[in-house]
């Protein structure tokens, strides 16, 4: 584990299945508590967890929802 920023990986995660999104007309928020710069994590496997959460999300949301992913302590 080491010091983690939360907010650019859920970007990243985000971002890479934005395409996903949008092909179903999915809009997707995201809100990071700006007071939660770091956590002890290792980056790789939150990454995954996000990403997994997320792309389930897409894939049972009916196309036109929204999801919003809120991350804080």
């Amino acid at each position: 584990m080491r010091s983690t920023a939360v907010q650019p990986l859920v970007e990243a995660a985000v971002e890479s299945l934005r395409y996903a999104a949008e092909a179903k007309r999915i809009a997707i928020d995201v809100a990071v508590d700006p007071g939660l710069q770091s956590i002890a994590a290792d980056p790789v496997r939150l990454k995954q967890v996000v990403w997994n959460l997320l792309s389930n999300a897409i894939k049972f949301t009916p196309s036109g929802g929204s999801i919003t992913v809120q991350v804080s302590a």
